[in-house]
């Protein structure tokens, strides 16, 4: 996930950096000081021309008081630009005035976080706010401009280019799983709601990878796993995702040929490391 921070204190600057880095490492913070060079980094002028070293952010994190160009100005000419209004922008500020709330969220704000003092409280805002945007939360898919050359539109989310199937029997993990992966850059996701439905996906398709949980209606994961091996060997890799992890089962999931046997986990970090693992990007 890519975040612009605006603010001028360059303490709370690196105090952040370091928040982010610690709880996700995939998270890319880019920060400047103030409004103005907002503006300028978001509409690629002055220093920030270069779109690959200063790309469109997926988020704002925007302070109100400011040198030049204060936040409240920066947010309302963002939301007023027809190719920026798209972009979430959170106040992050130290202010309690009520009027700046009122006006924040009237200017088109999705949110007004006052800034955590300790730096523990801060890594929790993280986690937070890291769970909420890319478990809970669809961002916009940006087309980004065609370069000189005349190459096709690009979207900047959609990275990847191998399948992933993934088999669960609980529709809210397949979509958070299907956010997950589109967050990380893949693209390509089937999805199946059974064993049965997956083997039917596998005589046409050959994902790079299968997440596959355990417990499933008529046959388990661990039976649909020795059927993918048998029918696909070891050109599609099956992860094995389950809420409960013993030995037992451990030892099971070697013997059907699964590639990793790995928990089920709200960020799902582990599992996403296994993905990279098996389609490196």
């Amino acid at each position: 996930m890519k975040i612009l921070l605006v603010e001028d204190n360059e303490m709370d600057v690196r105090i952040a950096t370091r928040a982010f880095k610690q709880v996700n490492k995939d998270h890319q913070l880019f920060s400047v000081k103030d409004g103005q060079q907002a503006l300028d980094y978001l509409f690629n002028r002055s220093e920030f021309e270069d779109c690959t070293q200063y790309p469109r952010p997926d988020f704002i994190l925007m302070d109100i008081n400011m040198p030049r160009m204060n936040g409240l100005e920066a947010l309302r000419k963002i939301k007023n630009d027809s190719k920026l209004k798209s972009i979430p922008v959170g106040m992050l500020t130290s202010s309690n005035n009520e009027s700046d709330i009122i006006e924040s969220y009237s200017s088109g704000a999705c949110g007004y976080i006052r800034k955590p003092v300790q730096y523990e409280d801060f890594v929790q805002f993280v986690r937070i706010f890291s769970e909420y945007w890319l478990v809970y939360s669809c961002l916009p898919r940006v087309v980004m401009p065609a370069p000189p050359d005349g190459n096709d539109h690009k979207i900047i989310s959609s990275a990847g280019s191998n399948k992933i199937l993934i088999v669960d029997d609980d529709a809210q993990h397949i979509r958070l799983m299907s956010i997950l992966l589109a967050k990380a850059g893949y693209k390509e996701i089937l999805t199946a709601d059974s064993g049965e439905k997956a083997l039917e996906v596998l005589m046409t398709e050959t994902p790079a990878v299968v997440i596959l949980d355990t417990i499933l209606p008529k046959r388990n994961g661990f039976e649909i796993c020795t059927d993918i091996k048998n029918l696909k060997g070891d050109k599609t890799k099956v992860i094995l995702n389950t809420g409960m992890i013993d030995a037992v089962n451990a030892r099971l999931a070697k013997e059907v040929g699964a590639d990793d046997y790995l928990p089920k986990t709200l960020d799902s970090a582990n599992l996403m490391e296994a993905v990279k693992k098996y389609i490196p990007k």
